[in-house]
């Protein structure tokens, strides 16, 4: 900080009781930060305000104000004041719009910003920043499909955040925190940390990072992200991809509390579109084509690299333990995500996103893309419920349409442990395919085969290569130990082993080749 900057720590922000939210910083005048701004319909404003007045609900009360417009909307907005623990205090601020009409009507919510803040648009809401401090942030809710949008000021007007929505009827609820913050500073904010936001459309916030050689310039590598904490929107997997050299894109998931599958806020697909349309967009900025294209991602994240590596037609998909069964799934742990997908949490909004990849998988091969031109691997633990819950169904389904995924299993590993194990098998198959530039899958030379030790088990996965058949020879320093010969299947184990160090010389034949292959994994430890 420099020597005569203010205290921006000492910062002190406020909110009136009509939701003005003021700030007062040393040796600054005091400013308006933002407040509840107008609600345009149709591109209009209201033809007449009136207040009701305040409705007292604690020592600050709320002020409700009913808006009527030229045609049939009716607008009323009740704002209040609460402190953390639902008392009366400056802490937080809730507003709650509510329209009627008896028609459609486009509508945008305003939000008046201070010029000198720094504004940072998430799916459903937004922090501002002032010098790198933040000042507050708003978490969005509604009823229908919302979009935040950032309109600049035109001919020295304020900027402003809008949320703009569609229908006859509808509730947003804005909850404004001044501490105890909704999102969690992940960055945005920092010019030096490289985040971009897409523009028009649903807006989605995104890193990209251009590659360090050739071999990386052929590919690029598009990440989805797994359910985090509620309000905590990051990447995965950022350092094993940037090392490896190539193109690469993080697509943060930032709609709701805890994200929508990168594909749909109540039931519209505006989101899908927007992802599909940043890859392509970034492919022709790179000079590449779908089949140039790796998406990849555990968990939830596995779900969406299937769901926009399949409807895109990329060349590769490589994902960890996804559901494919995403209803099913978020129905129990994360009703909240259900409810933001398809506005409901019933049996019929379930059964909505059981079929959502399902379909996806069928309408990609009546296009001719996709599941015929897209080579789908999925590594998954034997004791992750997501295997034959999720994983084994849809690898039949692939297989039903004509597709020939590869499924890597991994014996004894639950879904709790899938990062690290999907982490060290995508090191080894991106690597895989920078090395092999275009080449396919069965014209690999040696198998790529990474080893994973955990319980006294040590697997070795061949997670790129097509050879019928394969054996392995377990190595205990330079002491061979253990052989298992030659059979199909993609993982050889050893169970029961004493503690030290263990390497696996893996063995490929078959398929037509004139030679047998091998490759030797690195080493693990057995503890």
């Amino acid at each position: 900080m420099a020597e005569n900057s203010p205290d921006l720590t000492a910062a002190v922000v406020s909110v009136d009781a009509d939701g003005l939210v003021r700030r007062a910083v040393q040796d600054r005048a005091e400013a308006t930060v933002t407040r509840p701004g107008p609600l345009l319909v149709d591109g209009c404003a209201p033809a007449t305000s009136t207040g009701s007045g305040p409705e007292p609900t604690g020592p600050d009360g709320a002020v409700t104000t009913r808006s009527l417009f030229d045609g049939d909307v009716v607008h009323r907005r009740r704002v209040e004041r609460v402190g953390v623990d639902g008392s009366a205090g400056q802490t937080r601020l809730d507003v709650l719009d509510t329209v009627s009409a008896d028609s459609v009507h486009a509508y945008e919510l305003l939000w008046p910003l201070d010029a000198a803040v720094t504004p940072v648009l998430h799916g459903h809401g937004f922090e501002l920043y002032l010098d790198g401090v933040k000042l507050l942030d708003a978490a969005i809710s509604s009823d229908l499909p919302l979009r935040v949008e950032l309109a600049d000021g035109d001919a020295g007007a304020r900027p402003m955040i809008r949320v703009a929505f569609r229908g006859d009827r509808a509730q947003v609820r804005t909850n404004v925190r001044l501490e105890d913050f909704h999102y969690r500073d992940r960055g945005l904010a920092s010019p030096e940390a490289g985040w971009r936001r897409t523009s028009g459309g649903v807006g989605l916030n995104y890193h990209r990072v251009d590659a360090t050689d050739a071999a990386g310039a052929t590919r690029l590598a598009v990440v989805f992200t797994a359910v985090h904490q509620l309000g905590d929107f990051t990447y995965n997997y950022k350092a094993t991809v940037d090392q490896l050299g190539c193109n690469a894109l993080y697509i943060l998931d930032d709609f709701g509390d805890q994200g929508a599958y990168y594909l749909q806020d109540h039931g519209d697909r505006g989101i899908f579109d927007a992802v599909q349309e940043l890859i392509s967009a970034t492919c022709a900025d790179l000079g590449l084509t779908a089949q140039h294209v790796v998406t990849v991602g555990s968990s939830k994240g596995g779900t969406a690299a299937l769901i926009h590596g399949l409807a895109g037609g990329v060349g590769e998909v490589f994902v960890g333990a996804p559901q494919t069964r995403i209803g099913s799934f978020v129905a129990t742990p994360h009703p909240n995500i259900l409810r933001l997908m398809t506005g409901g949490e019933g049996s019929d909004d379930v059964a909505e996103l059981d079929r959502a990849l399902y379909d996806i998988a069928g309408e990609a091969l009546a296009r001719d893309t996709g599941v015929a031109t897209t080579k789908v691997s999925v590594v998954v633990g034997d004791a992750d419920h997501h295997y034959r819950g999720h994983v084994l169904p849809f690898v039949e389904h692939l297989r039903s349409l004509g597709g020939e995924p590869t499924l890597l299993v991994v014996p004894g590993l639950t879904h709790a442990d899938i990062g690290a194990t999907y982490r060290e098998c995508l090191k080894t198959y991106l690597g895989s395919l920078l090395a092999g530039g275009s080449a396919a899958p069965d014209a690999v030379d040696e198998p790529d085969v990474v080893a994973i030790a955990r319980d006294r088990t040590v697997s070795a996965v061949v997670v790129r290569g097509d050879w019928p058949e394969y054996a392995g020879r377990l190595f205990r320093g330079s002491e061979l130990v253990a052989k298992l010969p030659y059979a199909p299947g993609r993982t050889l184990s050893w169970r029961d082993l004493a503690p030290g160090r263990y390497r696996v010389r893996v063995f490929a034949r078959g398929g037509g080749k004139d030679q047998s292959s091998a490759r030797t994994t690195d080493w693990v430890t057995v503890r």
